[in-house]
């Protein structure tokens, strides 16, 4: 399987690093949600929503086909 599409080797540094700039981007995000729910809801509450958000984005990102079968799927509905 494959994370990116197939490109050179510098593009997929590039996308590399893409990845792992959203999580500094995203990662403060989070904690002014889960801050508040925490200081709303209290700790344990928030600990049972943030491992349900975390189970479930696994689950659906090892479910997910690779980038090959979108292009196929893709170039197969367009025809």
């Amino acid at each position: 399987m494959s994370f990116f599409p197939k490109a050179d080797a510098y593009a997929t540094s590039l996308y590399s690093i893409a990845a792992l700039c959203a999580t500094f981007i995203f990662r403060p995000l989070g904690a002014l949600v889960f801050g508040y729910l925490g200081d709303t809801y209290g700790r344990k509450t928030t600990v049972v929503i943030t491992t349900m958000v975390m189970a479930t984005s696994c689950i659906v990102m090892a479910l997910l086909p690779t980038y090959n079968w979108y292009n196929s799927f893709y170039y197969n509905n367009i025809m």
